[in-house]
């Protein structure tokens, strides 16, 4: 199973569930989010090789995997929380390496695009 696709690790401790909120929110809406970014990686490489035989897909980095986003997280009884994630490109990156073992996988020093080339 892809860890980047979980949202929870088991086994969990009872002081990791209470404080789950406070403490893993965050981690497991990155992880996530990368899932989300790896899902829709995957299905535009499929697209480009049945599309034109291409040997390279280029995948424009939106700003969320680059620098993070806000969201909001619910505690019963009380007001909304807002937390930032951070950004993700790293992680990104290290699930695509496991995705496309022996292709390369290059961003730009701007860090604007990943180059997934498998010629």
């Amino acid at each position: 199973m892809n860890t980047f696709c979980c949202k929870m690790e088991f086994p969990i401790s009872r002081k990791r569930l209470r404080n789950y909120l406070e403490d893993e929110a965050v981690e497991a809406n990155t992880k996530a989010h990368v899932c989300q970014e790896v899902k829709k990686i995957c299905a535009n490489v499929e697209k480009v090789i049945l599309a034109n035989a291409s040997t390279k897909y280029v995948y424009q980095i939106p700003e969320s995997v680059k620098h993070g986003m806000q969201f909001f997280h619910f505690v019963a009884g009380s007001h909304p929380r807002q937390a930032t994630y951070p950004g993700i490109l790293k992680d990104l990156l290290d699930a695509l390496k496991l995705m496309f073992p022996d292709s390369d996988i290059v961003t730009d020093p701007l860090e604007t695009y990943i180059i997934i080339d498998w010629s």
